[in-house]
């Protein structure tokens, strides 16, 4: 019972023995299959590109007194 090094998974030990690639996981800060929340796309339907520009918006709004801010996304 178990897994050792070389060996395959499964019951009969003939299922895959190599390690799955999963490449670039986290790529700014996301999750695997995830784009850019804030990137208007065509197939985007008009409430979606309004949201995401609003968000954008805010994301990139004068900071005059240089104040930190936190990334909330």
């Amino acid at each position: 019972m178990g897994w050792k090094e070389g060996e395959g998974l499964g019951s009969s030990r003939n299922g895959i023995a190599n390690p799955i690639m999963a490449g670039n996981v986290k790529l700014d800060n996301l999750g695997v299959g995830a784009q850019q929340p804030g990137v208007v796309t065509p197939e985007d339907d008009i409430y979606e590109q309004y949201k995401k520009r609003i968000m954008l918006g805010y994301r990139y709004r004068p900071n005059p007194l240089n104040n930190p801010r936190k990334a909330y996304y």
